[in-house]
């Protein structure tokens, strides 16, 4: 294994396309359990039952990671969680009124690319001590050519808000 890797803790739903595996590694992710930061790989923006605990655990851990949302269409990357302090994987879920879907859904290497890539940078940024472009921030890489933003808020109702109500 290449020392410069990025190891990062990965949550993804099993099996896990080829593609995404190897995007991950083209980008110099490293997947390490003991890695001090995380990956959150979904279908859609609602994780499964298996990848929701490994979140809800890296919650409580106060383990920063970074959501990946597959969609249809493309890839959702961000926002970055930190624990306690941004919004989390619940508050997203919760303002969307997602449903849980069954696998991540056939995506181009192309765009696990992107996303892979995009993760790898805002990771980097992070240890540099620098805030990720994905922080409160998602961006959907698709067949737009430009990527779409949208910000993020801590859900009132999630618990990760509940020390400053």
């Amino acid at each position: 294994m290449d020392d410069g890797a990025l190891r990062v803790r990965l949550a993804a739903p099993e099996p896990r396309p080829g593609a995404l595996d190897s995007a991950l590694a083209a980008a110099g992710l490293e997947v390490d359990p003991r890695a001090a930061t995380g990956v959150v790989v979904s279908a859609g923006r609602c994780a499964d039952t298996e990848v929701q605990a490994l979140m809800e655990r890296w919650i409580v851990d106060s383990t920063p990671h970074l959501l990946l949302a597959a969609h249809p269409h493309g890839v959702e990357v961000g926002p970055w969680v930190l624990p306690g302090v941004s919004p989390c994987g619940h508050c997203v879920a919760a303002s969307t009124l997602c449903e849980p879907q069954p696998a991540l859904p056939s995506l181009s290497p192309a765009l696990w690319a992107l996303a892979a890539g995009w993760a790898a940078r805002d990771i980097q940024s992070w240890r540099r001590g620098e805030t990720p472009s994905t922080w409160a921030t998602s961006w959907l890489l698709g067949a737009d050519p430009v990527p779409q933003s949208r910000r993020w808020l801590r859900h009132p109702y999630c618990g990760c808000a509940w020390f400053d109500l």
